[in-house]
């Protein structure tokens, strides 16, 4: 889950993680207890039936949220563990628990609420000869948040102070969908805020790069 950050940053709690420091530099986090998909690349669908409906380029962002699915599989894929995971477009809801990890912008159960901007669900895990293996690992938005895209607001300038880049949350739901918890460096992906109108979380760190090499 990513929340919106708050106008004073101060310390930063992150509840029933533990720390893994590699060097001095790191600061990412794995799910506890550390699991990870057995099978990859893990495809990740997207729920076309569902568009966001605060974005206004014309179709609601459904070009530009693919567009953000697919360079977030990039991104990943790209940070030296290998190809873990490949995005397609379906026209389905999520179904939590069946092996078939979606991502959807509406949330009939309220997955999301408060300061929430997007939430993974983790949940679903079993043990398999000692290693922990992720089964499903569904991700919804927030219905009560404004969100726009780097294809209608190029410029971080035009984009409304009420607004978040889509990107970057995508990129970040991702992470915790392959693995990962929030960090605590928080120039990171994987930091566990974003303030609006801040189009740097979908660039990963090497901090996140870090943490899925740990992992995979």
């Amino acid at each position: 889950m990513i929340r919106k950050l708050t106008l004073f940053l101060g310390a930063v709690v992150v509840a029933g993680t533990s720390l893994f420091v590699a060097t001095d530099a790191d600061a990412y986090v794995l799910l506890t207890p550390n699991r990870k998909w057995y099978q990859t690349p893990v495809l990740l669908e997207f729920n076309s039936l569902a568009p966001e409906t605060s974005i206004t380029d014309g179709d609601y962002g459904r070009t530009a949220i693919a567009d953000a699915i697919f360079d977030s599989v990039n991104g990943w894929n790209g940070a030296g563990s290998g190809q873990l995971i490949d995005a397609t477009i379906v026209p389905r809801n999520a179904v939590q628990g069946d092996g078939r990890p979606t991502i959807q912008f509406n949330d009939p159960r309220n997955y999301c609420t408060g300061a929430c901007l997007a939430v993974t669900l983790t949940g679903y895990w079993h043990n398999r000869n000692g290693t922990e293996e992720i089964d499903d690992a569904d991700i919804y938005f927030s219905e009560d948040t404004r969100f726009t895209t780097e294809r209608e607001d190029p410029n971080p300038n035009r984009c409304s102070w009420q607004e978040f880049y889509i990107e970057g949350v995508i990129q970040h739901e991702v992470g915790h969908l392959l693995g990962l918890d929030h960090s605590n460096n928080a120039q990171a992906t994987m930091y566990y805020a974003v303030g609006m109108c801040d189009d740097t979380m979908d660039e990963l760190a090497s901090d996140d790069q870090n943490g899925i090499n740990a992992l995979y």
